[in-house]
């Protein structure tokens, strides 16, 4: 069956308002959003301003992150998956993982740990523990200069940061592996697996029973109206006006 990404989990893990249910709404609204990339053959990918600066400064995070702590980390390249999830982590060091946040602005920098705790990195990270078998993640969030092109008729003073001391530009918190979270996740990926799988079949069936009754219609010759008949009667009426 088909693996869920690390950074869709929280979509996944909201708990139902019907009793005897494992999938909640918003579950069920991202497996159809699932199955229809998957029937098509396509991935709806997000693009917005803060997903564009995630992707052009997510180096500089790095290098502003090596800088604080004196640290060479490199840009993780490898994706990994299970039956459950897979995903491709930022960094993967021998006993932990990093996940990198770039945030938008100095306005949405988080400044203290509980700030930046929030359920959908934790998700992330926790299946990015599951994947890389590693016992604790961590989450940092890095505030680099947002590149000029993105940030269009902002202030700039919320976006130019290079003035600011980098360790006053870091923010991190650190999740430990529960083996208890992780059965939560394979409980509600499996479930979410299998409704899947049924989307899919359901609509694949409804397909070849489509193409089927055209082919059938297709077989079908209908052969032309005998208009022998109407044509002697026509032929008799002329013969006995003209007699």
């Amino acid at each position: 069956m088909k693996p869920f990404r690390c950074s869709s989990l929280s979509m996944l893990m909201g708990e139902p308002r019907k009793k005897g249910e494992i999938l909640s709404e918003t579950a069920k609204s991202h497996i159809l959003k699932v199955a229809k990339q998957v029937l098509f053959g396509v991935e709806f990918s997000i693009q917005n301003k803060y997903v564009e600066k995630g992707n052009a400064v997510e180096q500089d995070s790095i290098d502003l992150l090596n800088l604080v702590r004196g640290t060479a980390y490199k840009k993780n390249s490898t994706r990994l998956s299970n039956v459950w999830v897979t995903g491709e982590a930022d960094i993967v060091e021998p006993d932990f993982g990093i996940d990198i946040k770039s945030p938008w602005s100095l306005e949405t920098f988080p400044i203290t740990s509980d700030e930046a705790d929030k359920p959908e990195y934790e998700w992330q990270a926790r299946g990015y523990m599951m994947l890389y078998q590693r016992p604790r993640w961590e989450v940092i969030y890095c505030m680099v200069d947002t590149p000029p092109e993105l940030m269009r008729y902002e202030p700039p003073q919320m976006h130019i940061c290079w003035g600011i001391p980098p360790e006053k530009r870091i923010t991190g918190v650190e999740y430990r592996r529960d083996v208890e979270l992780e059965a939560r996740i394979i409980e509600k990926v499996t479930a979410a697996q299998e409704l899947l799988q049924k989307i899919i079949e359901s609509r694949t069936a409804l397909h070849d029973l489509a193409r089927d009754l055209n082919n059938n219609l297709s077989s079908v010759v209908l052969a032309p109206p005998d208009w022998s008949h109407r044509a002697n009667k026509a032929a008799r009426a002329a013969f006995n006006l003209e007699n």
